[in-house]
């Protein structure tokens, strides 16, 4: 018994198609370009001893690592710039973190070595940066009222140049109080 090609084709047609048009979208999306031909700065074009001049400092909101109701961790990124490169540096130097009530009332502080400083660095995706984990129970009890906080940073460069920066508020204490 013989069977017809219609079928065998029809499935060759649809295996085809199946290929191609992914193929084909592939091909037509247009690639990034960018608008100028100017070249893009990167890390290594921040001249070699330029000074920190400023500081971007972002927090997460604090997290309950011990499932007491009472957030105790709060990661931090920081970037380093030395104006009026675009693009951020790592220096070496001594960092001080301090949490800090709406009141001004300093609730826990965290002072970084240089060793502590340099392990917080990370290639990040707008270039060079530091990560930190601070732990209010390394500190003392997590145990807060419930109030506005923010995080206090200041960097101190080996060569003595004196960066501070704030965060953006957060809440501590007890959640639900």
């Amino acid at each position: 018994m013989m069977t017809s090609g219609c079928g065998t084709m029809r499935r060759l047609k649809l295996v085809m198609k199946s290929l191609m048009t992914p193929l084909f979208a592939a091909l037509s999306i247009p690639g990034c370009v960018a608008a100028d031909d100017a070249p893009r700065q990167t890390a290594a074009d921040t001249p070699v001893g330029a000074r920190v001049t400023t500081m971007w400092l972002a927090t997460t909101p604090p997290q309950d690592s011990d499932g007491n109701g009472c957030p105790d961790l709060i990661d931090v990124s920081m970037y380093l710039f030395a104006e009026p490169h675009p693009i951020p540096l790592q220096q070496p130097g001594t960092l001080l973190f301090k949490l800090v009530s709406a009141s001004g009332e300093e609730l826990a502080s965290w002072q970084l070595a240089e060793e502590a400083v340099a392990s917080g660095s990370a290639s990040l995706p707008a270039g060079p940066g530091y990560l930190f984990r601070l732990n209010i129970l390394d500190r003392g009890s997590d145990k807060l009222p419930r109030q506005q906080a923010e995080i206090l940073a200041t960097f101190t460069g080996r060569d003595g140049t004196v960066v501070r920066q704030r965060s953006s508020t957060f809440k501590v204490g007890k959640v639900g109080i």
